[in-house]
């Protein structure tokens, strides 16, 4: 319980960077790391599936409250990035936070999230019969940026993770 209520905390905490950043980078917002992915991918690497599942939802949530997207887009893309990262590091590679490992599974969530989003969307409108969303907006030359700034700030965030976990441990 203690656990959960710091990765909570630590959380909101890169929440708030993030939109802090995203207000100071506002003409470049590519450039600026996506922490609430990189969170999401670092919590499914160490911790179980229901945990990661949970926190992916309230992660996609904080997402939600200043996205342009229909309402559910970044939680279902968050919740799908951590279903994909449990079963990748359970099936596919070590459960460490190898340096590859990490850089592999950024890759993965980063361009992940920007297709079940335009998914999300295409389902969105046809439903409420609104104009599709092209791809295109979606995977942009920017997300290279994109890539280059999650792949920096992926592998601190995984050692903070493990970090936190050892703390809990020696308690």
């Amino acid at each position: 319980m203690k656990k959960n209520i710091i990765y909570f905390f630590f959380l909101f905490l890169l929440f708030l960077v993030q939109v802090a950043a995203l207000k100071v980078f506002s003409q470049s917002v590519y450039l600026v790391p996506q922490f609430l992915l990189l969170f999401v991918i670092a919590l499914s690497l160490n911790n179980s599936l229901p945990e990661s599942v949970w926190f992916a939802f309230i992660a996609g949530f904080f997402a939600e409250l200043f996205s342009g997207l229909f309402f559910g887009t970044h939680i279902l893309g968050l919740v799908a990035v951590s279903l994909a990262v449990y079963t990748v590091t359970r099936n596919l590679t070590s459960q460490q936070a190898t340096i590859s490992t990490t850089v592999f599974l950024v890759i993965l969530g980063t361009l992940l999230m920007p297709f079940i989003a335009y998914l999300f969307n295409l389902l969105a409108a046809f439903l409420y019969s609104s104009p599709v969303i092209s791809i295109r907006n979606f995977y942009y030359w920017t997300i290279f940026w994109t890539l280059i700034s999650n792949i920096v700030f992926a592998y601190p965030i995984a050692k903070l993770f493990k970090f936190f976990s050892r703390f809990e441990e020696a308690k």
